[in-house]
C-alpha cells in the first residue's frame, strides 16, 4: 500500500507550522513532512531555509500535538548530524516508532535504521538536483545504496523513469517521490506501487479517492 505524505504546507496551510499539523490531525493522511534545523539554543526547530528569526516552532511541540495519533512524521533533515538528536527527542515523547527520516541522513543511519530512512538520491551525487543527469548515473547510485542496506530511495518524481523504477525493484529497493501535486500523477504513482508519495495536495487527493470509492460502491450496489 502506498503511503501518502502531506508536504509541509499542504492544502494551503502554513509551511512548518502548528497549523499544518493541526489541520491533518483528523484527516486520514499516512504521514506529515516537516523540515528540521537546529536553532541558536540548540533546539530542533521547523524551517526549510537557513534560520533568520529567533522564533520557530520546536519539534517537541509537534510530538506533543501528534501524541496518540500514530501519524507518521517524516523529519526532513536540512542540516547534517541531527539524526541522533531527533531520535532522542522522539523517544522522550514516545513517538520514535512513528518517525521517518529524509534529507541529509548519513549512511551510518541508513544502515542502522533502514526501514525508517527515505534515502535522498542527491546525497550520493548532487548532480541529481540539476537538469544534467543520466539514468546510468542513477543506476550506479542505486547499486551503491542497495549494497549499503537502503530500502527506500527518495527522489523528485520527474526522475523516476520506468527503467529506474525497474532497476530499483530488481535490487530490492522501493521509491518515494516528491513533490507530486497533480492528482492524476499521484494516482498513477499509487497504481504503480511506489512506497511513498509526498504532495502538497494530500487532503484534496484523499477526498478524491473517497469520492471515487463511493461512486464505485454505489455502482456495485446498483448492479
Amino acid at each position: 500500500m502506498t503511503q501518502i505524505t502531506a508536504h509541509s504546507g499542504s492544502d494551503g496551510t502554513k509551511e512548518n507550522s502548528l497549523e499544518f499539523i493541526q489541520f491533518f490531525l483528523d484527516k486520514s493522511v499516512d504521514a506529515l513532512e516537516v523540515d528540521i534545523r537546529k536553532n541558536h539554543l540548540g533546539e530542533l526547530v521547523l524551517n526549510h531555509d537557513a534560520l533568520e528569526l529567533l522564533d520557530y516552532p520546536c519539534l517537541k511541540e509537534i510530538f506533543l500535538l501528534l501524541k496518540g495519533s500514530k501519524i507518521l512524521l517524516n523529519c526532513d533533515l536540512k542540516e547534517a548530524n541531527l539524526e541522533t538528536e531527533v531520535e532522542q527527542l522522539a523517544r522522550t515523547y514516545d513517538y520514535w516508532d512513528f518517525v521517518q527520516l529524509s534529507g541529509t541522513v548519513s549512511l551510518e543511519y541508513v544502515q542502522r535504521w533502514p526501514e525508517k530512512v527515505l534515502v535522498n538520491i542527491e546525497n550520493t551525487n548532487p548532480v541529481f538536483l540539476l537538469e544534467d543527469w543520466y539514468e546510468s548515473d542513477v543506476f550506479e547510485s542505486l547499486n551503491f545504496l542497495a549494497s549499503q542496506g537502503a530500502k527506500v530511495i527518495n527522489m523528485h518524481y520527474k526522475q523516476l523513469t520506468a527503467n529506474i523504477y525497474q532497476k530499483g525493484r530488481n535490487l530490492g529497493l522501493n521509491f518515494s517521490v516528491w513533490t507530486v501535486n497533480d492528482l492524476d500523477k499521484i494516482q498513477a504513482f499509487e497504481a504503480q506501487g511506489v512506497y511513498n508519495i509526498t504532495t502538497r495536495s494530500a487532503w484534496v487527493y484523499l477526498q478524491l479517492k473517497e469520492d471515487q470509492h463511493e461512486v464505485l460502491k454505489s455502482k456495485t450496489v446498483v448492479s
